[in-house]
């Protein structure tokens, strides 16, 4: 698969020029090739070499063109890396033979949400004569099996909020039940359930906030480690990785937003479970709280 790109636009869209591996980047002109590791693999090519393509160009013209490998890209679907020649927009307009024309006009938008009515609106203006399609309708396969594994993830998930909550549940009840003679103490001295309840929940709310940063301070190194190193899938899991397109690994990722909202779901749970000593607190008697 031959593909002419404009390089500065292409590595912005795609940044297409973070992903060689070996040698350099095209530059605007450049009649050199950028070639995927895997095919460069398969004819064994190394930097520097030539590469010669013959093809069929415009209306059933012959093309043929020797192309010095500049570098070699790496991609994660294994299929583009197994297949893949970057050349030069116009170069390939040369090789084919199709000056003043190109196949396809990647459009980027600033706002994801918008991508429907942005392709609707093309649609409407360009008429029969092209197709506008957006990434969901070119990867129907890939969107299925995103969707899949977005339902598992998910699962896993409440699994997981399940088990935190039941855990700080535990905790409140036992600091309950160790601070019991203690709180009988203070109602017995006059002290009223409502500033009970306000101090309680108070030293769960700062127990929770604490909990939380701690999390995120001990749990970024790790994910990190694995930012920098994913985990990549081996046998029978790598292959059906394949299968969909997907190279076979598994990374991580270090955005803040994933580290701040599980942070504040834990948080919020935290503050709904912070209620319940209220309960507790209103309905204790000293007497028998003492004698506990």
């Amino acid at each position: 698969m031959v593909i002419g790109i404009d390089p500065p636009k292409e590595s912005k869209l795609t940044k297409a020029e973070t992903r060689v591996t070996q040698g350099q980047y095209l530059t605007p002109g450049d009649e050199g090739a950028l070639v995927a590791d895997g095919l460069a693999k398969y004819l064994k090519l190394e930097v520097g070499d030539t590469l010669i393509l013959i093809s069929q160009g415009y209306h059933g013209i012959n093309a043929a063109g020797k192309f010095p490998v500049r570098g070699l890209v790496h991609f994660g679907s294994p299929d583009l890396n197994k297949q893949l020649i970057y050349i030069d927009l116009e170069k390939a307009k040369w090789f084919y033979g199709t000056e003043g024309l190109v196949t396809t006009l990647v459009v980027d938008t600033d706002d994801p949400d918008e991508i429907k009515n942005t392709v609707r609106e093309m649609r409407n203006k360009l008429g029969p004569g092209y197709e506008a399609l957006d990434y969901e309708e070119m990867m129907p396969d890939l969107i299925q099996a995103k969707e899949v594994d977005t339902a598992g993830s998910r699962i896993i998930l409440m699994v997981l909020y399940l088990i935190i909550g039941f855990g700080i549940f535990g905790t409140i009840l036992m600091m309950l039940k160790e601070r019991e003679y203690e709180f009988g103490i203070l109602k017995a001295i006059g002290m009223h359930s409502s500033q009970l309840n306000v101090m309680l929940w108070l030293e769960t709310i700062f127990m929770g906030l604490i909990g939380c940063l701690a999390g995120i301070v001990v749990s970024f190194p790790i994910v990190y480690h694995f930012y920098k190193n994913p985990i990549e899938l081996s046998g029978e899991m790598a292959q059906a990785y394949e299968k969909f397109g997907v190279e076979p690994v598994l990374p991580a990722s270090i955005s803040p937003m994933i580290f701040i909202t599980q942070a504040l779901v834990v948080f919020f749970m935290i503050t709904v479970l912070a209620i319940y000593p209220m309960f507790k607190i209103h309905k204790l008697k000293p007497v028998e709280a003492m004698r506990a």
